[in-house]
């Protein structure tokens, strides 16, 4: 009958959308594993090149530095450090993204007070803020704050997040740092007065290698690294970070870290 037909051509119809779906997922499936394995061969090479740039980036800013002082300390010995200085930096952050995609980073954890942190990144990163006459305060009451981290790693993740901070804040603007007690988490604040971020950028914004546009020529190109690497540290913390915009103007990073 024409009821039984239709009700073929139906079953038909389903069995060849299941098929059609099964090589669908069969075809995605292999795309994810092809992924995983291209990104684990990055992961691979990052390491590679980083371990083999250390050693001659080491001593190549050690003959410099032992260099005849009119050689040292001209213009030139002083753009070649700073130069051999930022590729040292970006072997490091390398590696440091590589063992963690290996799960071989490792933490020295020891008790460490938070506000001593925050306090000290205030006196090794004044220069910064001096030189656009940014304001660049700290209220944080030293003493409370005490949980086991990696100093060197978390003060190296606030570090990143400050340089990001000063890069983008304009002339006369504010960097400030401030810390909230949970009952499970001890909360940094990182408030910056720049412009807020496009909503189609917060997505990429801890992705490597992902550079936001800078508005002014005076401001240095960076790796897209900087903001990744403190995702990677705060995370092997077992804490958090987000980014979002504050209102009417400014940009706000909290990291969140188990107490």
């Amino acid at each position: 009958t024409t009821y039984q037909r239709e009700s073929l051509d139906d079953c038909i119809h389903i069995i060849q959308l299941s098929i059609d779906w099964t090589l669908l997922f069969q075809q995605l499936k292999q795309a994810n594993h092809n992924l995983a394995d291209l990104n684990t061969k990055q992961s691979q090479l990052f390491g590679e090149i980083a371990h083999e740039l250390q050693s001659p980036l080491a001593v190549a800013i050690g003959n410099i530095g032992a260099a005849d002082p009119a050689i040292r300390d001209s213009a030139a010995g002083q753009a070649s450090l700073r130069a051999l200085a930022r590729l040292s930096s970006l072997a490091n952050n390398l590696m440091l993204l590589a063992r963690s995609d290996f799960g071989k980073l490792k933490l020295i954890l020891q008790p460490c007070d938070v506000c001593q942190l925050l306090q000290e990144l205030q006196v090794e990163m004044r220069p910064a803020a001096d030189e656009k006459n940014i304001s660049f305060n700290s209220t944080c009451a030293v003493g409370k704050h005490i949980i086991p981290v990696d100093p060197d790693k978390l003060k190296s993740a606030f570090q990143n997040i400050l340089s990001n901070a000063f890069k983008y804040t304009d002339k006369d603007g504010e960097v400030l740092m401030t810390t909230n007690i949970t009952e499970k988490n001890i909360e940094v604040h990182f408030f910056n007065s720049g412009k807020h971020i496009p909503p189609e950028d917060m997505p990429q914004l801890f992705d490597r290698f992902y550079r936001r546009p800078v508005h002014h020529q005076s401001a240095e190109r960076g790796t897209g690294l900087g903001l990744a690497i403190t995702k990677t540290i705060v995370e092997e913390h077992g804490g958090t970070i987000i980014c979002q915009n504050v209102q009417p103007k400014g940009v706000e990073f909290i990291v969140k870290l188990p107490r």
